[in-house]
């Protein structure tokens, strides 16, 4: 409600003062109908219908005559007044009244741009600080929030984008009438997909055809799990791009009562279970100043019927995966985290304050949540990060994770610098839980764009990283990299206490630069270990029967990176040197 009484009170002011001071230069816009009159009034005209939206008015008559008098008021009267006060269209004799009533104006303006812009933090930081509900977790398991490793997103958007162009090119003259509007990631049952509508190609064949016949799929993980559905139940009769007239979803939903709402600007296509078709636009509300917005529900609109519906934020249907936009919630973070000191310390002096990372990417959990996952960094960082933030994409609520490591720019190089002499590049890099650990996933692909492989960085640590072609293979480098970095300390994600085993081999296997062990001991039947040759190049000698002592962290993984090694067999076979041998092994005594 105070966003309400802010506009309303400083477009009075500016109406008054503009009108009631600048009467006279009524007469000079009508000498100047097309070079001053019809230019400033078709722009206050429309400065006044977006200012006014946060009023809500709902009575049409009232709007209308409200919208004309403020339009009226400032555009004819107080800018044309102040041109003449800065001589861009010549002097005019104006008299002392008239000019401290344009003055007065341009002070109202100026009051309502500081209100509407991050300055207003000025007056008042906190709605700035509360922009977002955020609840601090110290502790952070991987295998309890994030999707496992085989469950990344392997398909990214430009890949989808692909394979939707080659499943409308297969179908016989459905490429010459239609094309696809961007790509959607949505959750569809228990399966992640690419989304993407049908849409004309222009107006001429919107008009011979009106409708699309539906729209493509692909499966996040798999590039050949595709298809178009088209059937004359999803047909697509209202669309964002490609549809026009009253055929425009947006101008159908403004047409239709919600003119004056404070919709997102492009709306998101998304599929029920069912696979019926909707477009979801976020809706707004204003805080208490008119720089902050924050979701308060959605409207939905049947492709196919049109047929309208209007939900709030904790009722939306819970097929739809996003409310909070991606911006939106990178910017209310940033309020959050970032004025948590007030205005003067954010902007100048920086202490305490946080920002969000470069990149905001949806992520879904274990429970199949769709969360934004941001980095979080110290002011002035570049390259690392002191934690991250989960938040809802329905709700806007955060979780921050006070968890080090590296942002996702640093992971997308680093992959790239794993291919560097291939010429591959990473796509954006999405945290995932790989055998207990945070590690970021990224499709690695080629100068085509076709995927290439896979990488694997590890979120704490730059310097464990792995590629190639399967996630398999570039899980084995990965954990071959994590073994070669690890050491007998504690400080290593999933768990802070290291174990010593000793039992004899019952299977072993030497690969490249890294040996992978099974233990004849049941308890660790369902556990292979890996020991890099760095570690001991005993490992290499190393065969099924010897006894061997290895310390491992307690990771709840299949495949578990060992940190010390030792082949007791080996070593007793050394120790057992005969005692007339002299010390620089040359003749008996």
């Amino acid at each position: 409600m105070t966003s309400i009484f802010i506009v309303s009170a400083i477009l009075f002011a500016a109406f008054v003062s503009g009108t009631l001071y600048s009467y006279s230069g009524f007469k000079s816009l009508l000498k100047r109908p097309l070079t001053i009159a019809l230019p400033f009034y078709g722009i206050s005209f429309l400065g006044a219908y977006l200012l006014l939206i946060p009023l809500h008015i709902k009575s049409p008559v009232l709007w209308g005559a409200v919208l004309l008098y403020f339009s009226a008021g400032f555009g004819l009267f107080s800018l044309s007044r102040l041109t003449d006060i800065f001589g861009m269209y010549g002097n005019s004799n104006l008299s002392l009244r008239e000019k401290k009533g344009v003055i007065t104006a341009s002070l109202a303006w100026s009051v309502y741009i500081v209100l509407s812009s991050p300055l207003s933090a000025l007056i008042d930081d906190e709605p700035y600080k509360n922009a977002i509900t955020v609840e601090n977790q110290e502790v952070f398991d991987p295998k309890s929030v994030l999707l496992d490793g085989d469950q990344a997103r392997f398909v990214d958007q430009d890949l989808a984008i692909k394979g939707v162009k080659e499943l409308i090119g297969e179908e016989l003259g459905l490429g010459s009438r239609f094309e696809f509007d961007d790509a959607t990631i949505q959750q569809v049952g228990d399966k992640l997909n690419w989304v993407a509508p049908l849409k004309h190609q222009g107006i001429i064949k919107w008009w011979n055809n009106k409708t699309t016949p539906g729209y493509a799929y692909i499966s996040v993980n798999d590039y050949d799990s595709s298809d178009l559905i088209l059937n004359e139940s999803v047909g697509i009769n209202y669309g964002h791009s490609g549809f026009f007239f009253s055929k425009d979803v947006r101008r159908h939903v403004y047409t239709n009562g919600y003119s004056r709402e404070i919709l997102s600007g492009k709306p998101r296509f998304e599929i029920t279970n069912d696979g019926t078709g909707y477009w979801v636009f976020t809706s707004y509300e204003k805080g208490s100043f008119l720089s902050i917005n924050k979701p308060n529900g959605v409207v939905t609109v049947d492709a196919k019927t049109g047929h309208i519906e209007k939900y709030g934020l904790y009722d939306a249907p819970k097929w739809i995966d996003t409310i909070y936009t991606d911006v939106v919630t990178e910017n209310l973070i940033s309020y959050t985290f970032g004025y948590v000191k007030g205005a003067i310390n954010a902007w100048f002096v920086g202490e305490d304050v946080i920002t969000a990372s470069k990149g905001t990417y949806m992520v879904y959990t274990k429970s199949g949540e769709a969360k934004w996952y941001t980095g979080m960094q110290s002011s002035g960082a570049q390259e690392g990060t002191m934690g991250f933030v989960l938040s809802d994409t329905r709700t806007g609520v955060a979780t921050l994770y006070r968890k080090a490591g590296i942002t996702e720019m640093v992971a997308k190089d680093v992959a790239e610098g794993l291919v560097q002499d291939l010429g591959y590049s990473s796509s954006a890099p999405i945290p995932h839980n790989v055998n207990g650990i945070n590690t970021f996933v990224s499709i690695l692909k080629d100068a085509s764009g076709n995927k290439q492989g896979v990488a694997l960085v590890r979120y704490t640590n730059r310097n464990v990283a792995g590629w190639g072609k399967s996630l398999q293979e570039a899980e084995r480098r990965y954990m071959t990299a994590m073994a070669q970095q690890q050491d007998a300390s504690s400080d290593v994600v999933g768990g802070d206490e290291l174990y010593t085993i000793t039992a004899d081999v019952f299977r072993v296997t030497h690969l490249d630069d890294t040996s992978y062990i099974m233990l004849s001991n049941l308890a660790y039947s369902d556990n292979m270990f890996s020991v890099a040759h760095a570690k001991d190049m005993k490992v290499i000698m190393t065969k099924p029967g010897d006894k061997v002592t290895i310390k491992v962290v307690n990771l709840d993984v299949s495949v578990v990176p060992v940190v010390g090694f030792n082949n007791d067999s080996i070593e007793s076979r050394t120790s057992q040197v005969p005692s007339n041998y002299s010390a620089d092994y040359s003749t008996p005594h």
